[in-house]
């Protein structure tokens, strides 16, 4: 059995260079309690970097939050010469920036806590999230002749207060069924691919029989 002095190596002779590990029970360069505590430094100084960088990052994403809400443009929106701008300076045939503009007047505008967890989105994914389990984004609301039935057009108005849908009307001169058309019809044509447009069961071919179109 070790003595106590033993234990933490006194009266223990080392040679020179070494010194007593009381883990190993013997003379060591380095003993094992010194590259313990290496260690233990090495990864907090990690822990710190890391959370400087996750603050610097944050701090970026307050700023760019504050020059949005400001309607100023930040350096994920750069002006380019050339470019047609609506009023308040945002360009007019970027898909991309038109989609994130009408998902942001639809589902709200991203919170930091969002931006962080889901890689910088611009709109509210989680309101979209809910918006897309309503029964009109789902098949069991949806008309297998195109369109929407009856319990798709209820979720409809729920999501969109204020929103009056009605059955499809086949009546010629019936305005619904001409607005319906004439909006379909440049949709058809202007935003839908040759190979939807040409196939007879696609969901937009079956709303314009719907409506007699």
């Amino acid at each position: 059995m070790k003595s106590f002095s033993q234990y933490f190596g006194e009266g223990v002779s080392c040679p020179e260079g070494t010194r007593w590990c009381t883990k190993c029970s013997k003379c060591l360069e380095v003993p094992c309690q010194d590259k313990e505590i290496k260690e233990n430094n090495e990864s907090k100084r990690e822990q710190l970097l890391q959370k400087k960088q996750l603050m610097l990052n944050r701090q970026k994403l307050q700023l760019q939050m504050k020059q949005v809400q400001k309607k100023k443009q930040t350096d994920m929106y750069l002006n380019t010469e050339g470019v047609d701008r609506d009023k308040e300076g945002n360009d007019k045939y970027d898909r991309y920036k038109r989609m994130v503009r009408h998902k942001q007047g639809k589902y709200g505008v991203s919170t930091l806590k969002q931006r962080l967890k889901h890689g910088g989105v611009d709109y509210n994914i989680d309101n979209e999230r809910k918006a897309r389990n309503e029964d009109w984004q789902k098949k069991s609301g949806k008309n297998p002749e195109g369109g929407l039935n009856e319990k798709g057009r209820k979720s409809y108005e729920r999501e969109n207060p204020g929103s009056d849908l009605k059955a499809p009307s086949k009546k010629v001169g019936n305005p619904r069924r001409a607005s319906f058309c004439a909006r379909m019809k440049g949709m058809k044509r202007k935003l839908t691919s040759k190979k939807t447009a040409s196939d007879p069961d696609s969901r937009i071919n079956k709303s314009l029989r719907a409506w007699n179109c």
